[in-house]
């Protein structure tokens, strides 16, 4: 089975594993092979009852619905890409644009002393320092790759404040991540100079983190139309 046929198949078993899970699956699924990474990109993932709680306005009541099915979801997902490609991911990372009714999953396979070095004035470098001005902390270890026309994730590594770790001992995971969220993003979505780094108008900005690890990963996506998805 070559690289895209396996995409299409992965893809495939994605939207029925979340039709199965959510009673009701996204309408497109886009998923990429770029090892180290593996990423899926759903489009028009937005249940009736999710529509009503948005109009709401209580966005965080849908990431709190989402959790705990999505720890079914992530597990057999993970497994079938192994079984597909013969890459196991070492982790999962998820996250919603909930006004754009979009979402993604991202895996990451390697090491942390896997990480390739940065090379001064590239792509890589000047999307790695905006992306370090933007966060309270500048990560010991990072790693940028485009993954397709339309695709751009940043791995960071060691990027949590003392206070952010003791806030996790202390139970607030939920609460940490939340506004850790909203504040990075907004900061990525309000910054000409960031968004200017990529190809295309930027739709969606993902981020998520594991906390137990320390490390996260940022996702851009843009309407570059020069290419579509697979």
């Amino acid at each position: 089975m070559n690289r895209k046929e396996q995409e299409k198949t992965i893809a495939s078993y994605t939207g029925r594993v979340l039709r199965e899970q959510f009673g009701k699956g996204p309408e497109a699924v886009y998923v990429t092979v770029a090892p180290p990474y593996v990423t899926i990109y759903l489009k028009n993932f937005l249940s009736p009852i999710e529509k009503t709680i948005m109009e709401e306005k209580q966005e965080h009541s849908i990431y709190q619905l989402r959790d705990p099915l999505m720890t079914r979801v992530l597990p057999d997902v993970q497994s079938y890409i192994h079984k597909i490609t013969g890459i196991y991911l070492k982790d999962i990372y998820y996250d919603w644009e909930l006004t754009n009714r979009s979402g993604i999953m991202a895996g990451t396979s390697f090491k942390a002393e896997a990480l390739k070095e940065r090379h001064p004035e590239s792509e890589e470098e000047n999307v790695l320092e905006m992306i370090a001005e933007h966060t309270e902390v500048e990560p010991k270890r990072t790693a940028y790759r485009k993954v397709n026309h339309r695709t751009f994730l940043v791995y960071r590594e060691e990027c949590l404040l003392q206070v952010e770790m003791e806030l996790i001992r202390l139970g607030y995971e939920e609460i940490l991540k939340k506004a850790k969220r909203q504040v990075e993003k907004k900061r990525f979505y309000t910054s000409k100079p960031f968004l200017s780094l990529f190809d295309g108008v930027v739709e969606d900005v993902f981020i998520d983190w594991n906390f137990e690890k320390n490390t996260s990963v940022i996702i851009v996506v843009t309407n570059n139309r020069m290419s579509s998805f697979t």
